[in-house]
């Protein structure tokens, strides 16, 4: 075990903070150096949209999704609060695309990502999730690095939707640039921002151990603020038209 931010955190996370301080310089790139490596599943370019034919069999692929959907109600179990949450954040993520037309693949893409896009918080320490008193700018950073063991999951374990894997990997990015990979608002991919949204709005309206929920009016006003800033513009006016807090 090792310890960052004050917390103990387990081998495997250590891991991937380890792989983050080895990326690049140059912010812009950091997240596609990793995801271009060798050391990105299978070695396969995880950061780019290109189509990718898959020669598993639909009884692979459903076995593979049992294998996750087992690991995300473990998750569940750890921490009850979280009940629930990846179904909401899907019907969430699952409008917008509607909104947005995306194709039947991206919204099959979009769907696996949604279900999946905190498996990752496996690798993250039971004192940090619990934590009672407001996060910190250092408990948040720590708490982002769940996307990098996320979307190695969902790229080993489902090769052949490497947008979802794509989209797991960068829902923390901001178009403000201030995430923690530093990627700029073009280069977020649609899937990523989607997730990115989602999964705000559903943590908003939810109790979590150091906050209260938020009200509808609090959540409007909270993603308006950051209109541009966290959250895509365009997704974020899709969402006032087709979006539903009751």
């Amino acid at each position: 075990r090792c310890t960052m931010g004050g917390l103990e955190q387990n081998r495997f996370f250590c891991r991937f903070a380890d792989d983050r301080r080895r990326f690049p310089e140059n912010a812009a790139h950091r997240g596609r150096h990793y995801a271009n490596s060798k050391n990105a599943p299978g070695g396969r370019a995880i950061g780019t949209t290109e189509h990718v034919v898959s020669h598993e069999s639909a009884d692979v692929r459903e076995r593979s999704e049992r294998h996750l959907r087992a690991l995300a109600s473990l998750l569940e179990l750890r921490f009850p609060h979280t009940a629930g949450r990846q179904r909401r954040v899907c019907d969430i993520a699952a409008l917008i695309g509607r909104a947005l037309r995306l194709s039947p693949e991206s919204m099959d893409a979009l769907s696996v990502a949604a279900q999946f896009h905190d498996i990752g918080m496996l690798a993250i320490s039971d004192s940090l999730i619990m934590l009672a008193t407001p996060f910190v700018r250092q408990h948040r950073d720590i708490l982002r690095l769940h996307t990098d063991a996320g979307g190695r999951m969902v790229a080993t374990l489902l090769p052949e939707l490497p947008e979802a894997a794509e989209a797991i990997w960068w829902h923390h990015e901001r178009p403000d640039r201030g995430g923690p990979y530093g990627l700029h608002r073009d280069e977020i991919p649609v899937l990523a921002s989607i997730i990115a949204l989602a999964d705000a709005i559903e943590a908003m309206a939810h109790f979590r151990p150091h906050r209260p929920a938020r009200t509808p009016n609090e959540i409007f006003a909270e993603v308006e603020r950051n209109k541009g800033l966290q959250f895509e513009p365009d997704l974020v006016v899709l969402w006032y038209d087709f979006g539903d807090l009751q």
